[in-house]
């Protein structure tokens, strides 16, 4: 009985000490350095709209998400430390949603939308919204639009416009 009150009396006493110790322990200083440097400052098409001119003989009947594809000419400038020399930036084109289909870009005129793409011959979709990578303003992503029409809609004539917003982004 007297050895279990003194290892009780023992564990009172020497587990605080334990602890204290323990909570103490070694301590040194952790320093955190760099260097902020401002991301490039790009400027599309010298701050004018980029306007892309399917033309006033689009047929009706043949706007089906492949004719009538247009490049879209975006002229890039950046400033900056790294701008031209490889900077990492990304481009997407923002806008009204289509009523239809998904990623299409919406028109004044019913039943039809705008599809973006890229790439060197317009083969990839780009949903408004999501991002192309490249490296500096030499290696600008080619962007195409197309427009599309409602499957089951005809399309009357007339005009048709639509917008969207152009943004570059540093990575």
């Amino acid at each position: 009985m007297k050895s279990t009150r003194f290892a009780l009396l023992m564990a009172l006493f020497v587990i605080p000490v334990i602890q204290t110790i323990a909570a103490q322990g070694d301590t040194t200083t952790v320093t955190v350095s760099g260097t902020l440097i401002e991301g490039p400052q790009c400027t599309i098409n010298s701050g004018r709209d980029v306007t892309v001119d399917f033309g006033d003989d689009l047929i009706t009947r043949l706007v089906d998400g492949a004719n009538y594809k247009k490049e879209i000419d975006y002229p890039l400038t950046c400033t900056g430390s790294a701008a031209n020399s490889g900077a990492a930036l990304k481009v997407t084109i923002r806008g009204n949603a289509a009523g239809f289909g998904s990623g299409l870009i919406a028109t004044t005129k019913t039943g039809l939308g705008i599809r973006l793409l890229s790439g060197a011959s317009g083969n990839t979709t780009l949903t408004p919204g999501n991002y192309v990578n490249f490296s500096g303003t030499a290696n600008k992503p080619r962007l195409w639009a197309v427009p599309v029409a409602q499957n089951s809609s005809t399309l009357t004539a007339g005009s048709f416009s639509g917008t969207g917003t152009m943004v570059i982004d540093f990575q």
